[in-house]
């Protein structure tokens, strides 16, 4: 007789019907991912969970990448009656966001081969939270020139966030702009340059809109943060005689420009050699290189030399210029 032997091993098992793939969970706040599993036996052909020998909790590990590795949790592993295994995934701020994988470890039971599943998505959301933090209190800027918006992006851990994208709403009670995108590579703080030429006169409101994926958008307002004004130009001022007999009348001139819908008054000053003395004003509304002309006679007593003439200028906003 010739003996024959035999060997019995462990079955071979798959993992399927996976549960929870794409899932979406904030990482913030209650708001669970249930991730799935099954272990079917391919030998038997069914459920480890209805055959005689299943597969304990403890043999059976939900694997999540955190950013740096994958990384297991057993007390949110549970048994599901013979159905299947399952975790209450819940993460933490040792996750970071993103679109991270996750698969099924089963080792170390007496009756399976070990196996690994396939990896599978699970979508980690964070908070990002907007903080615009200058200009504030009504910073004054001419007309002209260039305001530079700050503000800091965190997340709900508390980190930094960088290439996140940032748009400023800038606002003020007749017109609506804004600054941006923008973006960094570093750091977590976001600057737009807003050109003020073109751009109405008052008191400006912004909010810091900030997105990026895997996260949920956040946005910071801010009341009166700066200010935009015209301040009225005078230029070109002149006399139209400079050496003349004292019953000559005299012409004096003056250009003046500011914002459309402005008026601006403008006053001739003389001195005479009793320090200045007003002579006469005039006013113009959306002035742009406008002329003003103010005409003047003296009197004998009036001759002198060296006297000296000036404009003052001030607008509706309360502006003011004037000549040396």
């Amino acid at each position: 007789t010739i003996t024959l032997t035999f060997n019995i091993t462990r079955d071979n098992i798959t993992i399927m019907n996976i549960g929870g793939n794409n899932s979406i969970v904030n990482r913030s706040g209650k708001n669970n991912a249930t991730l799935t599993a099954v272990a079917y036996d391919i030998i038997v052909g069914k459920n480890t969970l209805t055959s005689t020998v299943n597969i304990t909790l403890s043999n059976v590990t939900f694997k999540v990448y955190n950013g740096t590795g994958f990384e297991a949790n057993a007390s949110e592993q549970t048994q599901n009656g013979t159905t299947n295994y399952f975790r209450e995934f819940d993460p933490n701020c040792d996750y970071a966001a993103g679109n991270q994988s996750w698969f099924v470890d089963i080792n170390t039971s007496p009756a399976y081969f070990d196996i690994s599943g396939p990896e599978v998505k699970v979508q980690i959301y964070g908070n990002l939270i907007a903080n615009y933090s200058s200009p504030i209190d009504l910073v004054e800027y001419e007309v002209g020139s260039s305001v530079q918006l700050k503000g800091n992006l965190t997340d709900d851990c508390g980190q930094p966030v960088t290439q996140a994208n940032v748009t400023y709403l800038i606002v003020t009670a007749t017109q609506n702009y804004t600054c941006g995108n923008v973006t960094n590579a570093t750091g977590s703080v976001y600057g737009c340059p807003f050109a003020t030429a073109g751009k109405a006169v008052g008191n400006y409101n912004v909010t810091m809109v900030a997105t990026k994926n895997f996260y949920y958008n956040s946005s910071h307002f801010v009341n009166d943060t700066f200010k935009i004004k015209s301040t009225p130009v005078l230029g070109g001022a002149s006399i139209n005689i400079t050496a003349e007999g004292w019953g000559k009348k005299r012409g004096f001139r003056v250009n003046v420009t500011d914002n459309t819908g402005d008026t601006v008054n403008v006053s001739l000053w003389q001195d005479l050699g009793n320090g200045f003395v007003f002579v006469a004003n005039q006013s113009c509304t959306s002035c742009s290189e406008t002329i003003l002309y103010f005409n003047t006679t003296y009197l004998c007593s009036n001759i002198r030399s060296n006297n000296e003439f000036k404009f003052n200028a001030s607008d509706t906003e309360g502006n003011r210029d004037q000549t040396s």
